[in-house]
């Protein structure tokens, strides 16, 4: 039997819990990288563009039956926007966590673009915010709906699982506004906030007062100037 066939025989030879395992694995170690770098488009694995474990579950039936019956498989979400549509996007965002039913989640949500349309920012952020205590770690890149002034305080509620926060802001800003006039970002509660990572843009709208109350515990804290 050639090797290649011989490998596919033992894998499909393996049970079912061995293979669960390997997979919780494999996304313990795609989270801790994603903890240590900033979010990019390329971070979403393998094959298609689609991220874990809907590579794993496209493999074969028995691995998609696993990781249907594994709600904890479903945990990191990875959203690259704009999508084919705003409702499409929250459609998807939504079945995840309905997949992850109560376990922790670990959100991603990267801009392709500088800018969303404007009609696209409050349902994105309401989204967020209404299921900000399930989040363990969140993670939103470019997104310039964070510095419309009506959309900012949306960001707010308990997060009391939120360990890692990362937010970088758009990579330009504009004409319509200048530093001295950004709004203050958050209006999270985030008592177990372990990891903070931010750009300038972002650290200069940050309201001291929050800063004075999140910290706590915080033992990792950078501020990153993008180039």
């Amino acid at each position: 039997m050639p090797r290649k066939n011989l490998t596919r025989a033992s894998v499909k030879l393996l049970p079912s819990e061995t293979l669960c395992s390997i997979f919780r694995f494999a996304l313990e170690d795609i989270i801790e990288d994603d903890m240590k770098t900033t979010a990019e488009a390329e971070h979403r694995v393998i094959a298609g563009g689609l991220p874990f474990p809907h590579t794993m579950a496209s493999v074969c039936r028995q691995w998609r039956d696993i990781i249907s019956s594994a709600p904890e498989l479903w945990t990191r979400i990875f959203c690259v926007m704009p999508n084919k549509s705003r409702r499409q996007t929250l459609t998807d965002l939504t079945s995840q966590l309905q997949k992850a039913h109560d376990y922790p989640v670990h959100l991603t949500i990267v801009n392709k673009h500088n800018h969303l349309k404007q009609k696209e920012v409050p349902r994105i952020l309401n989204f967020i915010a209404l299921h900000i205590g399930q989040l363990k770690s969140l993670r939103i890149r470019n997104f310039y709906g964070l510095y419309i002034k009506q959309y900012c305080d949306t960001l707010a509620g308990h997060a009391p699982q939120l360990e890692c926060l990362q937010v970088t802001g758009p990579k330009i800003l504009g004409c319509w506004t200048t530093r001295q006039h950004l709004p203050p970002l958050f209006k999270l509660d985030c008592p177990t906030l372990r990891i903070l990572h931010i750009d300038h843009k972002v650290a200069h709208s940050l309201d001291h007062q929050w800063l004075k109350n999140n910290l706590t515990n915080v033992e990792s804290c950078n501020a990153i100037i993008w180039r």
